[in-house]
């Protein structure tokens, strides 16, 4: 919330407040809906949201890839949700390019590779 009242004007709702935030630097409407749906669920315990509007009716799945994208929604009718890095990474973010006046050299939001390891061979 503090990264939220920081960069946005206070006069709209909360939700709507997410959705311009994440929309201005270049998060899809429905993708920022359901961070926004992820954001409530988590923060009140119920879990991952149910498919609902505010997650174009996608299934909400967690995984600790570390290797893909804070949130996928490639697959049809599934969000994937990488808790590694959107917790990790995608708040200082946007934090960073929304910002310009903060001292960023602490801000590591590169810190992960994003190319998988190889693959051991098979009996090694």
């Amino acid at each position: 919330m503090t990264v939220l009242d920081t960069l946005t004007s206070g006069s709209e709702p909360v939700g709507q407040r997410w959705v311009n935030l994440l929309t201005r630097h270049g998060v899809t409407e429905a993708d920022a809906e359901l961070i926004y749906a992820l954001r409530c669920s988590l923060l009140h315990g119920y879990g991952p949201p149910k498919p609902s509007a505010g997650t174009d009716n996608r299934i909400v799945l967690l995984t600790d890839d570390r290797f893909t994208f804070a949130v996928d929604t490639s697959p049809d009718g599934v969000a994937l949700v990488s808790v590694p890095i959107f917790c990790g990474r995608l708040v200082e973010r946007i934090s960073c390019a929304a910002w310009r006046g903060w001292d960023q050299t602490l801000v590591d939001t590169d810190i992960l590779k994003t190319t998988r390891p190889p693959t051991p061979a098979a009996g090694a």
